[in-house]
């Protein structure tokens, strides 16, 4: 399967850190200031932060250290874009398969969240099945700004298309039936 990266940093000392701790993931990624284009042209929210380009699009979006607990589940991700192998069951593959509107899922991540891994694991896997899915992953030690916009107060915290909320962990029968209540499509 196709796959780019695109790593978006300054030149400050924290930024050059997550540079070289990016590096742990042997991505061939190209280095981007904030002042790039391609920063404007993606929608990217802050920088430091990663695209990851799957089936023709940055469909993947993650701001700030994939660390502590997220380390694992992204070189996870990582092995499902490079391979299409996914984990998923096969109702979540054919629920996933009837979503044709786009959607964009936030979900606002810890370091030490037990749940947060295996939630983003089964989002990004929805990424490689629907091409009208986008995930964009908020390390919320690293950008708490941005957790508080959401009045966010535990996690894992999902947002689907800037409105719909869920709080806490949930199986992946369950989330389908959220992202499809989101788009109007549970009972369809």
């Amino acid at each position: 399967m196709e796959f780019k990266a695109a790593l978006f940093a300054g030149t400050d000392e924290k930024d050059q850190e997550y540079v070289e701790f990016m590096k742990r993931f042997n991505l061939d990624a190209q280095v981007h200031s904030s002042n790039d284009p391609l920063f404007s042209d993606l929608r990217m929210m802050v920088a430091p932060s990663i695209a990851l380009l799957t089936s023709g699009n940055y469909r993947i979006k993650y701001y700030g250290k994939p660390e502590g607990r997220e380390e694992e589940a992204f070189r996870d991700v990582l092995a499902y874009i490079r391979t299409g192998n996914i984990t998923l069951s096969n109702s979540t593959i054919s629920c996933i398969k009837n979503v044709q509107r786009y959607l964009n899922a936030k979900l606002y991540v810890t370091p030490i969240c037990p749940y947060c891994p295996r939630m983003f694991k089964w989002l990004a896997q929805l990424t490689v099945i629907s091409q009208y899915i986008t995930l964009e992953v908020i390390n919320v030690f690293d950008f708490f700004e941005m957790a508080k916009t959401e009045d966010i107060t535990a996690v894992p915290y999902l947002v689907i298309n800037d409105k719909y909320k869920l709080l806490g962990f949930h199986q992946e029968d369950l989330i389908c039936a959220h992202i499809l209540a989101a788009l109007g499509q549970l009972y369809q």
